[in-house]
């Protein structure tokens, strides 16, 4: 693949990948392992994006597809077995304490794939078998945007264009919101109202001390010399200059913000092509809408996921589950490129 062929995209991930290399080389205290976090995802990116490009015959990516819905299959069986054994504890007062579970969002980021499964039955299956998971979690992020993920699926699915079938479209979709509504109410009541209290509480708990956080972190930034605000301190530097700490516990912490995170650790220079990035996948969203109606919702569902994630918690510094995310735009993104290719060729001959 020469030069030309590299999507708008694809170039400015590989821009991002050669910044944070290089930031790090000059910063990282543990070389390898701050080296592997920060590269990780931009290679996903294009090592799928390559595949899907040269998948002239889709079977490469039905072939992801397939082992996708085994791997959502398997880590839904292993949550639920940690989950019955996690889920609640006591202190040693005897008081019932519900624990959050981050294991959570190797699941979650899995489910915008269920949007490219051909059987709408599974899908509906991943996604509400997903949603009951994302409830046990606890995890406030995942919560406020499962619900906005199975609501886009049932959108597209039976509300959108469906004149001929209204009232069972409607039908349909009232069934999966009732059962949605059901096993919220049913876990919300099992837990004597922690997932409603959890929410309450943001005022008081400022989204679990988050505000505190953003402001030390920014404030830690503006004390920096002008080259550190311009290249940054490299990778997860937030919480190796301890500028948080957790309240309860001696624990240093992230940003818990993936814009705040990354204009610390990576400067001004490093959020400018974040934010160049993301623009260049907002393109992506539109320009696939009208090629492949799977994918335009598929990316929806990331993008909801993506912003939700990136204000509230993280993405950026674990490379781990944002690879799933990573990998749809990257399939996208080399489907549309080879595409452009193809036209491109038409109009030479």
């Amino acid at each position: 693949m020469d030069i030309k062929s590299i999507s708008k995209l694809g170039g400015v991930v590989i821009i991002w990948l050669f910044y944070v290399a290089i930031n790090t080389l000059f910063n990282s205290n543990d070389l390898f392992k701050d080296l592997r976090e920060a590269i990780w995802w931009p290679l996903i990116f294009i090592l799928f994006f390559l595949i899907s490009t040269n998948d002239h015959d889709g079977k490469y990516v039905k072939l992801l597809l397939k082992f996708i819905k085994v791997l959502i299959i398997i880590e839904l069986i292993q949550y639920f077995a940690l989950r019955s054994m996690t889920a609640v504890y006591f202190s040693s007062s005897g008081k019932q304490i519900f624990g959050s579970s981050n294991q959570i969002f190797y699941i979650a980021l899995l489910l915008p794939f269920a949007f490219l499964f051909n059987n709408k039955r599974f899908k509906y299956l991943v996604l509400l078998v997903g949603l009951f998971a994302v409830l046990i979690s606890f995890k406030r992020s995942a919560i406020i945007y499962m619900p906005l993920v199975l609501l886009i699926a049932i959108y597209f699915d039976f509300l959108k264009g469906r004149k001929n079938s209204f009232i069972k479209s409607i039908l349909i979709a009232t069934i999966f919101l009732g059962i949605s509504f059901f096993s919220y109410d049913y876990i919300d009541n099992l837990t004597g109202g922690h997932i409603a209290s959890r929410f309450e509480n943001i005022e008081n708990d400022k989204g679990s001390g988050r505000l505190d956080v953003f402001n030390n972190v920014l404030s830690a930034y503006q004390k920096k010399p002008l080259e550190l605000k311009l290249l940054g301190s490299g990778h997860n530097s937030v919480i190796k200059d301890e500028v948080a700490w957790e309240a309860d516990r001696s624990v240093p912490l992230s940003a818990h913000n993936d814009f705040i995170e990354v204009l610390y650790d990576f400067g001004i220079i490093g959020f400018l092509i974040y934010l160049l990035m993301i623009f260049q996948v907002l393109k992506l969203l539109f320009r696939v809408k009208y090629i492949d109606p799977k994918y335009f919702h598929a990316n929806i569902a990331v993008f909801v996921i993506f912003v939700v994630m990136s204000m509230v918690s993280h993405l950026i510094i674990y490379p781990t589950y944002f690879a799933f995310l990573v990998i749809i735009w990257a399939i996208t993104d080399g489907q549309l490129n080879e595409l452009k290719q193809k036209l491109l060729t038409l109009k030479r001959q």
